[in-house]
């Protein structure tokens, strides 16, 4: 048998193809990501009217050059109510029936779909609804038992005990287990999500492990910041305190582009994120960077005097070519060893 000499065409023929897929990587731009921006002026008003001029924002330390900024308009909502009975004081009951009942009645548009929830509520079972009924008999069905550890239910009294400093744990891992369940049942929805939480938080005794450790509460933020929906605390309190008992929904409603409010007066806070959540605008950019699977914090800013921004803390860049190939490959002997 006869073999002819490579020649210098056929060389350069290997070495395009070898090299050609890492060039087209590398030509690839990055994917455009887009943050929501909610702008208030001193009077806590929706600001209107701002351009690409008004804006900058920061990936990773480093300024980037938005692509446009559109002012987002009214549209259909996915909201969550969490009703944390574990955290408010029975005292508080009825004024949250009404402030919640109140807001159903008069801020909830026809096409909106809500789901109200309570911390024993079945996570499985979560469904939004336009069933303004429904949403209202959930809502009645709501009363604070802070400080009450008597068990409801055989689940309950399995699940949480009667201990008070044990049950005080228990507790605040099944809130924030709500918060996760809701955050991916929201993100997996169509149209402009929310969680409207009503709690006073809770303390971090001694014996309580650091509200920053709560196994869930970081996965609870990355599911709200991927799919951009900011969390709304409302602490029901007539004279709220911040403290440690608020400092855990309050860092939540911070890094997720929402707010946590207190003072009492439940009913004009939702009505307050009810106007958030029509208004606003939508910043679009190519990151400078390459995609690479992480997470980007991202800080905008407004030149407008006096206005007051919120965003997300950032988002999850996708992962690079390169990592979804070696992902693919490492998949493919996993198969190939079973």
């Amino acid at each position: 048998m006869l073999y002819s000499r490579p020649t210098m065409k056929h060389a350069l023929l290997v070495v395009l193809l070898v090299t050609a897929p890492a060039l087209a990587r590398e030509d690839t731009p990055p994917r455009p990501v887009r943050i929501t921006a909610t702008v208030i002026d001193r009077q806590g008003k929706p600001v209107t009217g701002l351009t690409l001029k008004d804006f900058s924002l920061v990936d990773q330390g480093v300024a980037q050059l938005l692509e446009s900024v559109d002012a987002r308009k009214p549209e259909a909502r996915r909201l969550a109510i969490l009703l944390d009975e574990f955290h408010v004081d029975a005292a508080d009951t009825h004024r949250v029936r009404a402030a919640l009942t109140a807001f159903a009645d008069e801020q909830l548009r026809a096409d909106d779909m809500v789901v109200v929830l309570k911390p024993l509520d079945s996570l499985p079972s979560i469904r939004l609804s336009n069933d303004r009924d429904a949403i209202r008999k959930s809502i009645a069905a709501f009363e604070g038992r802070k400080g009450d550890y008597t068990p409801r239910t055989p689940l309950e009294e399995e699940a949480i005990g009667r201990a008070p400093a044990l049950a005080e744990r228990a507790r605040a891992q099944v809130v924030v287990s709500a918060l996760r369940a809701l955050a991916a049942r929201l993100g997996a929805a169509a149209g402009r999500s929310a969680i409207l939480l009503v709690s006073e938080g809770f303390t971090q005794s001694p014996d309580m492990m650091p509200a920053r450790t709560l196994p869930d509460l970081g996965i609870v933020e990355r599911f709200a910041n991927r799919y951009d929906v900011p969390v709304y605390g409302f602490d029901p309190r007539m004279a709220a305190k911040t403290g440690d008992d608020s400092r855990v929904f309050a860092s939540l409603a911070a890094q997720t582009g929402g707010t946590f409010n207190t003072g009492g007066d439940l009913e004009g806070a939702l009505r307050q994120a009810a106007r958030e959540l029509d208004s606003g605008y939508l910043l679009t950019f190519r990151p400078a960077s390459r995609d690479d699977g992480r997470f980007h914090t991202v800080t905008v800013r407004t030149s407008r005097r006096g206005a007051q921004v919120r965003a997300r803390a950032g988002y999850v860049s996708p992962p690079s070519p390169d990592t979804r190939s070696a992902s693919s490959t490492r998949r493919g002997r996993c198969g190939a060893a079973r």
